[in-house]
Formats: structure tokens, C-alpha cells, sequence
């Protein structure tokens, strides 16, 4: 399993919102795995292994457009774009998927002469295919941790914990970075991938545009 998500994450045309559904999923899972009751849960969501599958279809489907589109000068991947936030303005923007962040943003540079784009999380939970600006909410953002960049992530991880390794994120009103796997990154991450109290689960929306 290790090797299969390393890919998946690792692919520049998978886009944000597979990878926020295979969370969703591994995270709902490790859940279950933990208390032992796996198999019960499984016997009684058929409708998630099914999504499951789609997902494991989806993602060989797109390692051959990345294959094919590898032998075209890469047009699939200008293509695609991503939600970006800048840091100075606090406005999103977006820019061409697969960037490594923190990117140049529509203000310039920080204070401290770095770049201001970093990469931003939209969410709804509204069951329309296009949302209206107002049901959109930024879920949280993401920019990599310096300290761990470029390093192999530990063979063990696997999940949630393989895809926030080596990436530091916050929320728009907590300018404090912390890291993915932390028990502050689960706390912001987490709430996402979970029913709310309206029994409502957060969907991410890519840029229309």
C-alpha cells in the first residue's frame, strides 16, 4: 500500500480532490482498523468499498493519461489548475496544478523576501456541481516543512500520515504552521473528513476555471 499511494501522491496530474478522497477514505478505515472492527464495517458499508474501488480505478486511469500525456510535452498537466493563497493579500488565486509551493503571488514578495503563494484546501458542502462563491470556505493551507524537504518518508507510514509527511499547514485565522501528522494538523485536518453535526461531509472543489 506503501508504494501505490507514494505514486499516487508523488503524480503531478493527480488532483487535489482525489487525493482529499483517498484521505477521506484511509482515514475512515484506519478508524475501523483500529478498534478491530474491520470486517464488521466492511459488511455493513458496501457503498464505501465501492467508492473505494472507483478510486483504485480512477488512479490507474490516471498513471496512463500521465503516461501518455508524458510523451505529449505534458499539455495535460497545463491544463489543470489549483487554489493558491496569498499570504499577503489573504485572497486566493489560482495558478497551474502540480507547483512546488510557496509559488510567486499576485502581491509580490513577503516581508522577508519569499514567496507569498501557498497552496490552499476549498471546500463545500453544498450538493451542487458549481457552488456559489459564498458556500466555498478555504479548509486549510499547506507549504512543505523545511526541515524534513527533499528526505525519504519512513517506510511505516502509509495513509493519511504518508500524504501529510514533509508538509506543514494552518488555517486561514491561525497564522501558526504546524505539521500534517501532528495532533495539531489532525485537528484541522480531521473535522474536514468527518460528518459535521448536520451529518454534511465536506467535498473539495477544484477551480472552475
Amino acid at each position: 500500500m506503501v508504494t501505490t499511494l507514494e505514486r499516487v501522491y508523488d503524480m503531478a496530474l493527480i488532483p487535489d480532490w482525489l487525493k482529499c478522497e483517498i484521505i477521506h477514505l484511509w482515514e475512515r478505515i484506519d478508524s475501523r482498523r483500529e478498534d478491530g472492527s474491520l470486517r464488521e464495517w466492511m459488511q455493513s458499508h458496501s457503498r464505501i468499498i465501492i467508492i473505494i474501488t472507483i478510486v483504485c480505478i480512477s488512479i490507474l486511469l490516471f498513471e496512463l493519461i500521465a503516461s501518455h500525456g508524458s510523451n505529449q510535452g505534458d499539455e495535460v498537466i497545463e491544463q489543470k489548475k489549483e487554489w493558491y493563497y496569498d499570504l499577503n493579500t489573504e485572497q486566493l488565486f489560482v495558478s497551474r496544478a502540480g507547483l512546488d509551493v510557496p509559488i510567486r503571488a499576485p502581491s509580490g514578495r513577503l516581508p522577508d523576501g519569499s514567496y507569498a503563494g501557498v497552496r490552499a484546501y476549498v471546500f463545500t458542502y453544498s450538493l451542487n456541481n458549481e457552488p456559489n462563491e459564498s458556500e466555498l470556505f478555504i479548509g486549510f493551507l499547506e507549504k512543505p516543512d523545511p526541515n524534513v524537504k527533499g528526505s525519504e518518508p519512513p517506510q511505516n507510514l502509509s495513509g493519511a500520515k504518508l500524504w501529510g509527511y514533509g508538509k506543514l499547514i494552518r488555517t486561514v485565522d491561525d497564522p501558526n504552521w504546524v505539521s500534517a501528522n501532528s495532533p495539531q494538523g489532525q485537528e484541522i485536518t480531521e473535522p474536514l473528513f468527518s460528518r459535521n453535526t448536520k451529518g454534511q461531509t465536506a467535498t473539495y472543489c477544484p477551480p472552475l476555471k
